[in-house]
């Protein structure tokens, strides 16, 4: 059986990881003692960590990383709500835990990356803190497959939660069921990149 860890077992990591149980040996991470206590129920460990974006923490390497095949980090790297300098600490401390891992990676970041503007956008109109925080992903591991998800929904998250003010804006939505399902068959193909 493969060995699957999850950094930032949240509201998509814990939906995955429910989804993955039956087939994978599950280690994951999360922020708080209560999620840890819940996701304690269906995976084989959980190790309690914030990977913060503000303060000097030095994280050292997640001691079972080498035990891992593939690995899902599935922690948000807000732009809109952290400096430069909040980005690259979070990054450091990501990349400390993750050391040297040479397996599958995959990493979620966000369609919110791209400006607020009506247009077709290429990898070109990214941010210089979203290139930046990919090109240091990237460095650090090109394996990675990098999913960049928008408007997710499932379970709580229903459409008929939201009152959108423009009826005729475009929005992006995807649903956890259908993310969990292309980790799956790219976990079954062994994509990398």
């Amino acid at each position: 059986m493969k060995s699957i860890g999850i950094i930032g077992c949240g509201w998509l990591g814990s939906k995955v990881a429910d989804r993955l149980k039956a087939n994978f040996e599950l280690h994951v991470t999360t922020r708080t003692p209560k999620d840890a206590e819940t996701l304690s129920l269906f995976v084989n460990s959980t190790t309690l960590i914030s990977f913060s974006d503000s303060g000097v923490m030095n994280i050292e390497r997640w001691k079972l990383i080498h035990s891992l095949d593939i690995l899902l980090v599935m922690i948000p790297f807000s732009i809109r709500n952290s400096s430069p300098y909040q980005i690259k600490h979070k990054m450091n401390n990501l990349i400390n835990f993750i050391g040297d891992f040479q397996g599958q990676i995959f990493f979620t970041s966000s369609t919110g990356v791209y400006p607020k503007k009506h247009k077709n956008y290429s990898e070109d109109d990214l941010p210089i803190e979203v290139n930046d925080i990919e090109y240091q992903i990237k460095k650090s591991y090109p394996q990675v497959n990098i999913l960049r998800l928008g408007g997710l929904m499932g379970a709580d998250r229903l459409l008929r939660n939201y009152n959108p003010k423009d009826l005729t804006s475009s929005v992006n939505h995807v649903h956890y069921h259908d993310v969990c399902s292309v980790i799956i068959k790219m976990i079954e193909k062994e994509h990398h990149k």
